[in-house]
């Protein structure tokens, strides 16, 4: 390159959104945000055979606590977070490509990056506060001419943000009306559920020092597995975990005797 006619480039981010994606919103209270969010998805669930689900929220910690209830409400669902083990995440983003389950709830990691093929829905949990996030999360759905839907749900703290993702992508997204004696039929039990998967996380939490056996045992209860088979695993998984430094030192030492 030459010194006196330097060659500049700038990499303009995409940001439109693909023809076939379908956008639109649910405007709620935030108290009620989850039972709306059950709602939608059983709605899309039963109605759709085979379709796949994306649910994004902020947090890891919202990520397992929504996983957890939705596995208590009957769902087969799978978690994809930073903090899950790479196996474990692994495994989960497995079954959820070949269609053994059909509910991902995760956090911005799966946003982009992974090896997703096609998701049917992308629901917003949260409004991202920024425009191109959203784009990231989006762009799971819709790919190679297939039908594709996005919605977010909105409170009434949230406007400003809705709009500001309305300017970028040059669109108005439709508002879905959803029946509020519909939601609140159930919205009690979805509530009271969300606070059991809370408290069992909590205790686990207080219960293990050990950051990866934590993680395992998160995974374990999001499958389904009862307290006994749990212990059976975690112990399994431990004599594992403490097999593996003998075996290197005994390979080490093969090595060195050669």
């Amino acid at each position: 390159l030459s010194i006196r006619k330097p060659y500049f480039f700038e990499e303009k981010d995409q940001i439109q959104t693909v023809k076939g994606l379908e956008q639109s919103f649910v405007l709620c209270p935030h108290t009620f945000i989850d039972a709306y969010l059950v709602y939608i998805v059983k709605e899309f669930y039963t109605s759709r055979e085979s379709s796949s689900i994306l649910v994004f929220v902020k947090t890891c910690r919202e990520c397992q606590t929504l996983a957890l209830m939705f596995k208590k409400l009957g769902f087969e669902v799978g978690s994809l977070h930073s903090e899950v083990l790479q196996s474990l995440r692994m495994s989960s983003l497995a079954r959820f490509r070949s269609g053994r389950i059909r509910i991902m709830i995760c956090t911005d990691v799966a946003a982009r990056g992974l090896d997703i093929p096609h998701v049917d829905l992308v629901v917003n949990h949260n409004v991202p506060r920024c425009p191109k996030s959203y784009l990231h999360r989006v762009g799971r759905s819709a790919r190679a001419g297939r039908f594709g839907a996005a919605v977010t749900f909105v409170t009434q703290h949230d406007v400003l943000l809705l709009r500001s993702i309305e300017q970028v992508i040059g669109e108005k997204m439709e508002q879905i009306q959803v029946p509020h004696h519909e939601v609140t039929l159930y919205a009690a039990k979805v509530l009271a559920t969300k606070r059991e998967a809370e408290i069992r996380l909590e205790n686990q939490d207080n219960n293990s020092d050990d950051r990866k056996e934590n993680w395992r045992r998160k995974e374990l209860i999001l499958q389904g597995m009862d307290d006994k088979l749990i212990e059976k695993e975690i112990s399994r998984w431990k004599d594992n975990r403490k097999s593996k430094p003998i075996l290197r030192r005994k390979k080490q030492k093969k090595r060195l005797n050669k």
